[in-house]
């Protein structure tokens, strides 16, 4: 297992404001926030595509600090120290 850094994309949530006439961005949403953990291995994931079948993804299953699982794709993960064979 080896030290990741890796980002997840926290989705934009709003809030009604003046009485519920307008919506107001909540902070801290709509980015991605950067976490480290631990890497495990590799995942591949299927995805229904409306009118196109099945489509195929890969992704990496990342261990966080405090032991929750995460599914992050490979662009989101940075590996920060070598493999040691």
């Amino acid at each position: 297992m080896r030290k990741v850094k890796y980002r997840v994309f926290i989705p934009q949530k709003y809030e009604l404001v003046d009485g519920g006439c307008k919506r107001q961005l909540i902070p801290g949403t709509g980015v991605y926030n950067q976490f480290e953990g631990v890497f495990h291995q590799w995942a591949s994931g299927l995805e229904e595509v409306v009118g196109n079948g099945v489509g195929m993804f890969t992704y990496g299953i990342v261990e966080s600090s405090d032991g929750a699982i995460h599914e992050v794709l490979p662009a989101d993960i940075q590996f920060v120290e070598p493999t040691i064979l």
